[in-house]
């Protein structure tokens, strides 16, 4: 049944879950729960490599395998901060505050002046003189 639901990660499971499920080990309930997270689990992995086939990396790496020796303008403390973030559950509430927490740092940045590229006027035109009168 499970392969005509088109459920391959459920159906590998399926044998060791059964097993535990009739030694007293995990309730149906639990059973089921399981079955699931192993369908969704291969499902995952799937989308994964399927975007990094599509995106034609030359390497795929994890932080820890980056050389952050080679870029030092990436902090590793930041990135690795970040990934942590990546990892704790959030509400969505508590990601709309994340996001206006960053969203204000960013623009305190700009008033600061580090986030502002100067602009080249000669080329867009702007702030140029109308001489044609």
């Amino acid at each position: 049944m499970l392969a005509d639901l088109k459920m391959p990660g459920a159906l590998e499971a399926v044998d060791g879950i059964l097993a535990q499920a009739d030694s007293g080990a995990a309730t149906a309930s639990e059973a089921i729960e399981q079955l699931l997270d192993a369908q969704i689990a291969l499902r995952n992995n799937r989308r994964l490599q399927t975007a990094i086939r599509s995106s034609r990396l030359a390497a795929v790496k994890t932080l820890v395998q980056f050389d952050f020796a080679f870029q030092p303008s990436i902090k590793r403390e930041q990135i690795e901060s970040l990934d942590e973030i990546g990892y704790l559950p959030v509400t969505q509430d508590g990601a709309v505050l994340f996001f206006q927490a960053i969203n204000a740092r960013h623009e305190k940045l700009i008033v600061m002046g580090k986030v502002v590229r100067p602009v080249d006027c000669s080329q867009t035109g702007a702030l140029r003189e109308d001489r044609s009168t």
